[in-house]
């Protein structure tokens, strides 16, 4: 359309929706359902959210998160009031996202590993979760992780999330 990418939703309403999306250096975006707001057994499923992904530099990726806002437009997430994006990086310092089930919830995650004079990780996480189109991070302790080859593959990518991983 005008050089940025756009997410154009049409939505069950009969309306549709359409947003720029700058995102990384992207002229085109990937989409995916990501259902962020799981909860096993309810009644009626909650909504699933977008997950819009835009190139990086070599090794990286930029995520952003986009949902119906409470008049049925879709719009990104934003955090403090600014546009929410991760960079997901395969270079040290790693930076991923991360979801794990359980409860019959599925907690989203932004990790961090930096690698420490000793060889060992430091991991640093943020809980995700959202209000409509504001994200909420919810810091978690800090631990550290004995080296391994695997680092890049568990906290430099999409693990464990409806999305597959972006660079294995």
């Amino acid at each position: 359309m005008d050089g940025t990418p756009h997410v154009h939703a049409q939505l069950f309403i009969g309306q549709q929706s359409d947003v720029a999306l700058p995102l990384g250096f992207a002229d085109t975006v990937t989409i995916g359902f990501e259902d962020i707001d799981h909860s096993a057994g309810a009644p009626t499923p909650p909504p699933v959210a977008v997950m819009a992904v835009g190139t990086g530099n070599a090794g990286s990726a930029y995520l952003a998160f986009l949902t119906l806002t409470r008049h049925y437009c879709i719009a990104p997430w934003t955090h403090d009031g600014e546009p929410f994006q991760i960079r997901v990086s395969q270079q040290d310092p790693y930076t991923g996202l991360t979801c794990d089930g359980a409860a019959g919830s599925i907690h989203y995650t932004i990790v961090n590993a930096e690698q420490q004079p000793d060889s060992r990780w430091k991991v640093t996480s943020e809980a995700l979760q959202h209000d409509f189109t504001t994200a909420i991070l919810t810091s978690l302790p800090d631990r550290v992780v004995a080296d391994s080859p695997r680092i890049s593959e568990e906290y430099g990518d999409v693990v464990g999330c409806s999305h597959p991983p972006l660079f294995s």
